[in-house]
């Protein structure tokens, strides 16, 4: 039986039996923490995070990686759209649940 040794990738602190680590699998769309495994802890490109310290550093790292500002896209005047103002002068939204605009339910 193969025995391994695990190090955080974010401060280089080495597992031991009982730490509860977390694991991140490479994915450019998402930042997702799980709970350790080790079948999974050796996928490569699968990150070890020790801590909630380490796993902020993950995820201020993802956040601030280039692909996650693209560049700017320049509208033209005819492609704004505004909605028009209701007889209270207020402009009106077309989403009625704002949760429906980012798919969550309500």
């Amino acid at each position: 039986m193969k025995v391994h040794s695990y190090r955080c990738d974010y401060c280089s602190s080495l597992k031991g039996e009982s730490n509860h680590w977390w694991l991140r699998a490479p994915d450019r769309e998402k930042f997702t923490l799980r709970c350790w495994d080790d079948v999974q802890a050796d996928v490569p490109g699968c990150e070890h995070i020790c801590s909630e310290s380490c796993a902020a550093k993950g995820l201020s790292k993802w956040m601030t990686r280039l692909e996650t500002h693209p560049e700017p896209q320049v509208l033209a005047p005819s492609d704004l759209r505004v909605p028009p103002k209701n007889s209270n002068g207020r402009r009106e939204s077309k989403i009625d649940d704002p949760h429906e605009e980012f798919g969550q339910p309500s």
